[in-house]
């Protein structure tokens, strides 16, 4: 299966929805632009696109980046403006990290506590039915 550039697609399903191939564009810019910055801005726990699935942030991979850029952090020497301006993204992407790694721990709980009320209320339910 050969993929086919959206270039190629464009033109054919303007003319099946009888849009202009310029507007058709600008939408399709715009809906991958924005899939970008989701998947790349760390906002959300978990991203659905249509076609291809949905993706998960993993926690793990979260921790790990918070330790790397800690130890990053710690080793990085503020005398010139390279090395602040470097220090300066690293620590945005920090910031990021522990944003999104709040976020699991807030799903994770709320998620535990969902699965211990459901097994007292099925606990509850056996013992009034034994």
């Amino acid at each position: 299966m050969v993929p086919k550039k959206a270039t190629n697609l464009i033109k054919p399903v303007a003319e099946e929805l009888d849009i202009s191939e310029e507007m058709l564009d600008d939408m399709v810019l715009f809906y991958y632009s924005n899939l970008r910055k989701t998947l790349s801005g760390l906002t959300a726990l978990k991203i659905d696109i249509p076609g291809l699935g949905h993706f998960l942030i993993r926690q793990k991979r979260v921790e790990a980046g918070i330790a790397k850029i800690n130890k990053s952090l710690e080793s990085t020497d503020e005398g010139s403006f390279s090395s602040y301006h470097y220090k300066k993204l690293q620590e945005e992407k920090l910031k990021l990290l522990l944003s999104i790694k709040d976020k699991i721990d807030e799903f994770l709980t709320e998620r535990k506590q969902f699965r211990d009320e459901q097994d007292k209320y099925y606990l509850e339910k056996q013992k009034s039915n034994s």
